[in-house]
């Protein structure tokens, strides 16, 4: 894979910047961004991203684990959990085919560029904390 294509779903403004930022700087193509579960559902019919940073404690009437549900319920794009709390085991239960990473934060920018890197290679699962 070469360019990717990513939507990052983060409801604290500075720390969806900064994600946006390093995706930018190693490689990826941001194209969107919300701080919504509903409208990340809406952004990847529309927009077909190769692969979603989520947040799980989002804004909205959903978290990000019930918006990524939903999503691979209809599309193959990769997700990424982003989270300060420790849900790595929880969302494994949930057996998503496309659940591809999950980083704790703070996020640091190395293991974004880790996760561009696996999923260029095509990796299927990256555990990364």
């Amino acid at each position: 894979m070469g360019t990717i294509a990513v939507l990052v779903v983060e409801d604290e403004v500075l720390i969806r910047k900064y994600i946006t930022t390093m995706i930018q700087k190693y490689g990826g193509v941001v194209i969107g961004e919300t701080a919504l579960g509903e409208e990340a559902i809406d952004l990847v019919l529309r927009d077909h991203p190769d692969v979603v940073f989520m947040d799980i404690m989002l804004d909205g009437n959903i978290d990000g684990i019930e918006a990524a549900r939903r999503i691979s319920e209809f599309a193959d794009t990769l997700i990424v959990f982003v989270s300060a709390y420790d849900y790595e085991e929880s969302i494994k239960k949930e057996e998503m085919l496309n659940y591809f990473a999950f980083i704790n934060k703070p996020v640091d920018r190395v293991k974004i560029k880790d996760v561009l890197d696996r999923i260029r290679d095509g990796d299927k699962l990256s555990s990364i904390s």
